[in-house]
């Protein structure tokens, strides 16, 4: 009776999956001998909000993941330029993993459970195992590398965009960041009026010119506050 209620218990759960499989793609679209492998195959594994489920320092995974409940971040970093990339976020019926399983390397990202989150999950074993006799899996596979690869050079193409763009700037003429008359006063004008002038400019330095306007010298409020420190260690 025992046996009895046991295998009874299974069969539900594997129809629970096989139905829960079907509402999703790719997995609506196996072949219903592989859906029937992975509802043999696969078990739940519970992850606490805010529980690191993969990194790229943890080696290769060992899982293949489909999210049955709940939400997971998926935190890249940040590009070589410094610029940060987006948090991505996948919930219900979506998978992860694949691109490192299918190439025995680690993800190149952190997936962070967002809330409690329940996954469903097929061993490292039994994915490859599911690719090999599925052709509408390796269908998956390749199509998902695919795509991979495009983002990879997508990625390579705004990376060298952006270098191209700062090594522009990086020649462009001084003149072109110009984009008004410089402030000047001549030698005979005092501080205060000076000042005055920097702060109607809304500048930080002024020129200081002779009646011919010739260049003689900068100066700037971190001159003024310069002297007054001075006169001050002077009094003490």
């Amino acid at each position: 009776m025992g046996a009895e209620t046991r295998t009874s218990a299974g069969d539900k759960l594997a129809a629970s999956v096989l139905t829960f499989l079907r509402r999703y793609p790719p997995f609506d679209k196996l072949e219903p001998d592989a859906l029937e492998f992975m509802a043999a195959h696969l078990a739940l594994g519970y992850y606490p909000k805010d529980t690191v489920v993969l990194a790229p320092d943890r080696g290769a995974p060992a899982f293949f993941y489909i999210i049955q409940r709940g939400l997971v971040h998926i935190s890249p970093g940040v590009l070589e330029t410094g610029a940060a990339r987006e948090t991505l976020a996948l919930g219900p019926g979506e998978c992860f993993s694949v691109g490192a399983l299918l190439e025995k390397r680690p993800v190149t990202a952190r997936y962070v459970a967002a809330a409690d989150t329940f996954c469903y999950q097929l061993t490292a074993e039994d994915f490859s195992a599911l690719v090999h006799r599925s052709p509408r899996a390796q269908d998956f596979a390749r199509n998902y590398l695919t795509s991979l690869l495009r983002e990879s050079r997508q990625l390579l193409k705004m990376q060298f965009a952006g270098a191209a763009t700062e090594q522009q700037s990086i020649n462009r003429a001084l003149r072109s960041l110009i984009g008004r008359p410089p402030v000047s006063c001549r030698l005979e004008t005092s501080i205060e009026a000076a000042l005055r002038t920097m702060h109607e400019a809304k500048t930080g330095s002024i020129i200081v010119v002779t009646p011919g306007n010739e260049p003689l010298g900068i100066f700037t409020r971190h001159d003024i506050l310069d002297r007054i420190a001075l006169a001050r260690i002077d009094l003490q």
